[in-house]
């Protein structure tokens, strides 16, 4: 594992834009002790994270998926649907703004997955400020932010109220308008040995999110193009908006005694999400974006024309007078606004015991999990039609066939199901301590047991019985640290984990009720080193990993024949060895008291092992017969997808004695990947395969992003209390690019393979950086 010294010799500040924030808060306390020495300079690896951002950087390629989160002892990760819905606590941002976390493990007190954990927890909460007033200003995806949070205390009982609200009518892209307050409201008693609370969380929140487009659509737009808006009356009409909607009520007892403590908690949990969009049914579509309009298509098909909406401005919205009218002059032609909602509850309830003998040190959890979501998709707004058509007129064809041929405004459309999970969650860690080495061991054990009732999108009748599913997860580390001197620690982490995953991607095939596949669980292995140098004003930190992945799944469902409906395909995708290594360093120089040099490098390589394996599941004959076939991925030596792996930030930071600073920070990022798309097979294509040479897909690599990054805080101390402005401004160069995207393919027959690989309109679709934003924060506190 070689290190480039130009990434290596980089900087970073101490500070990220939540740790200027508290420049002159010494009462500000992180949460609970982690284990090791090497935890004390955690906040590397997160300030990196910050940096990166801008380019959608993902430590080690890992989601927030493989990342157990924590408020309180509890564990907050969905067994249905993975991982966590961030809107969860958004903008409680003097609650969450410090975890007790650790990117690569867990640690005595948090089970960790194979990307670690994240934990904020309120019972321990301390160094609050009796009042914290802050106002902000920003052009990213909210301009205004009103915080406020007050703290009361009397004799053993004290409360923490936060009441934040966040919001736009248009934010950093055109047309996105951003809503959202948050609530948090706690009691708390603590006597003795016994501590006890009760808190409340409510938020809500209306976004509009960034869109991915391919690259001539963004070649004839702005930068900050947003196409999913329309306009009526001169009122404009944003129809692609995620209404996020979280209430949570938990409590906890903590009893502590000489050697440990025991705590047991519990949970409700009820939150929603609405995603609105405009849809279309037996008529051309509204999207000015739709390949069919663009240059491209015309190039390539010169005898063809746009059809009804013609072609369109593109960032001239859609005009809703069109749509109307369009539904008025036809029994067929549909457009209208719809919803594709999820309604969730989760009752947990969770116990948790810690013990400390002499060197040695013990804890256990374990967790009950319930938890219902329930999905379906619901007509808002027919547009000025009397009703939506259950039928495609061209293929002459119902949508859904469990439902009545005509459908009004309200009722639900194409599917309506609940899944349901229970899930039993343990966690074992214990720690022993030397006078210069520490031994760790973490388990956990994860067991889901699934159900599901209702109608899937592309079934044929409804059926209420249950399917079942379930799966198992194992997760296993060692640690051993090494205290070579005063000057050196060196510490070996050991992981094996067995990841299942979530259960809303268990069903095969949605129209075949009965059939049930488990996908085979996620096995990561990874072998961490970490060296830790502290001599004098000079710090050095070094990651070096090494890891291996089995079983990556996509799957997807498509038509075969649109004019056939039991002609419904669920293609699988299994790339069974992926194979990964790479590092993460930062150094640290005070060259005065004031000034400061820091450097950060990481590189990173995840590559599939072998050829991946395609499996295709037409639906059953008359007979009954489901016809499976099987085909070879050329895959093997392709990157797998993870943001990007390579990354660098050095600077400069100078802190006056006068209570002022500023950093100046350079950023590199590159080498992202986008995953190819592999495309969808009718049967034509399976009988004439082997005419035509399946070529290995071309692995699109986005080019490298480099800019720089300003930051600076002022602090005054009044008679009243601290006065404190943080002032942010990102991405100063303005570099406006790719940093995300995908593969865009369609179903294809195998004589229009190549040629369709060829077309620019068939190219990948990517998000692109966001350029120069600004951030203005004002707080006071006492």
């Amino acid at each position: 594992m070689r290190l480039s010294p130009a990434l290596f010799i980089l900087l970073i500040i101490d500070f990220t834009y939540g740790q200027f924030e508290e420049a002159v808060d010494d009462s500000v306390t992180l949460f609970n002790g982690t284990l090791g020495v090497l935890e004390a300079n955690r906040s590397v690896i997160q300030n990196a994270q910050f940096d990166w951002s801008l380019g959608w950087f993902r430590l080690a390629g890992l989601t927030p998926r493989y990342k157990r989160y924590y408020l309180g002892m509890l564990s907050m990760n969905s067994a249905i649907e993975g991982a966590i819905d961030w809107n969860r606590w958004g903008g409680l941002n003097d609650l969450t703004r410090y975890p007790d976390q650790n990117e690569w493990r867990g640690s005595i007190s948090y089970s960790g997955g194979i990307a670690g954990y994240s934990a904020i927890d309120p019972l321990n909460m301390q160094g609050l400020s009796p009042l914290r007033l802050t106002l902000s200003r920003a052009n990213r995806s909210y301009r205004n932010r009103l915080m406020l949070t007050t703290t009361l205390q009397k004799e053993a009982f004290d409360g923490v109220l936060s009441v934040s609200h966040r919001g736009a009518n248009e934010g950093y892209y055109n047309h996105t308008p951003y809503h959202s307050t948050s609530l948090f409201a706690q009691a708390r008693f603590r006597k003795g040995s016994f501590r006890a609370n009760g808190f409340l969380i409510n938020t809500r929140t209306n976004r509009l999110s960034p869109e991915a487009h391919t690259e001539e659509v963004w070649r004839l737009t702005s930068p900050k193009f947003y196409s999913s808006w329309g306009y009526q009356n001169q009122d404009r009409i944003p129809f692609k908006q995620k209404d996020h909607r979280h209430l949570q009520l938990q409590s906890s007892l903590e009893l502590s005694y000489n050697k440990g403590l025991f705590r047991m908690e519990g949970m409700s949990y009820r939150r929603s999400l609405a995603r609105h969009n405009l849809s279309y049914s037996n008529a051309p579509s509204p999207y000015p974006t739709y390949y069919k309009y663009l240059p491209s298509y015309f190039q390539t098909q010169p005898f063809k024309k746009a059809r009804l909406m013609g072609l369109l401005d593109l960032e001239g919205g859609i005009n809703f007078e069109r749509l109307y009218r369009a539904n008025q002059e036809s029994i067929e032609a549909r457009y209208y606004l719809s919803s594709d909602n999820t309604i969730a509850s989760e009752n947990t309830l969770g116990f948790y015991w810690e013990h400390q003998e002499g060197l040695n040190r013990l804890s256990f959890r374990i967790q009950s999990q319930r938890e219902n979501v329930q999905f379906f998709k619901q007509l808002e707004d027919l547009l000025g039609a009397t009703y939506y058509l259950n039928y495609d007129a061209f293929n002459k064809v119902r949508y859904d066939l469990s439902s009545p041929l005509q459908k009004l405004e309200g009722e639900q459309i194409d599917y309506s199901y609940l899944i349901g999970g229970n899930k039993l969650f343990l966690g074992l860690n214990y720690q022993r301590r030397f006078p210069k080495w520490e031994f760790s061991y973490h388990f956990n054990y994860s067991n889901t047991q699934g159900r599901r009732k209702g109608l899937m999108k592309y079934e044929f009748e409804k059926n209420d019985k249950k399917v079942t599913s379930g799966s198992i997860g194992k997760h296993h580390e060692i640690l051993f640290t090494v205290n070579l001197s005063p000057k050196h620690d060196l510490s070996f982490t050991g992981t094996h984990s067995q990841i299942p995953y979530p259960l809303h991607e268990h069903w095969l095939n949605p129209r075949v009720l009965s059939l049930v596949e488990v996908p085979a669980s996620q096995v990561y292995r990874r072998l961490l080193l970490e060296y830790r140098y502290r001599y004098r004003l000079v710090s050095f930190d070094f990651y070096g990993f090494i890891g291996r992945q089995r079983h990556l799944f996509s799957r997807q469902h498509f038509y075969a024949d649109a004019d056939l409906w039991a002609n419904l395909v669920t293609q699988t995708i299994y790339h069974p060895t992926a194979d990964n290594k790479g590092w993460f360093s930062n150094i640290t120089i005070n060259l005065t008291p004031e000034i400061e040099l820091s450097a950060t490098g990481y590189g990173y390589m995840n590559r599939y092992r072998s050829l991946g394996e395609g499996s295709i599941h037409f639906l059953p004959t008359s007979s009954g017969v489901i016809t499976p076939y099987s085909m070879e991925l050329l895959s093997d030596k392709l990157a797998v997808a993870s943001g990007p792996s390579n990354a660098f930030t050095i600077g400069v930071r100078y802190q006056h004695p006068q209570y002022w600073s500023f950093t100046l920070k350079a950023i590199g990022l590159g080498g992202t990947h986008l995953e190819p798309e592999w495309p969808k097979y009718n049967r034509e294509f399976l009988e004439e395969l082997e005419r035509y040479t399946m070529a290995k897909p071309q692995q699109q690599q986005l080019k490298p992003l480099t800019t720089l990054h300003f930051l600076a805080s002022k602090s005054w101390k009044t008679t009243f209390g601290y006065l404190q402005l943080f002032i942010s401004a990102n991405n100063i160069l303005n570099r406006v690019q790719p940093i995300a995207g995908y593969g865009s393919s369609r179903l294809i027959a195998a004589k229009d393979y190549a040629q369709d690989l060829a077309q620019s309109v068939f190219s990948s679709k990517t998000w692109r950086s966001q350029g120069l934003t600004y951030f203005l924060n004002l707080s006071f506190k006492n």
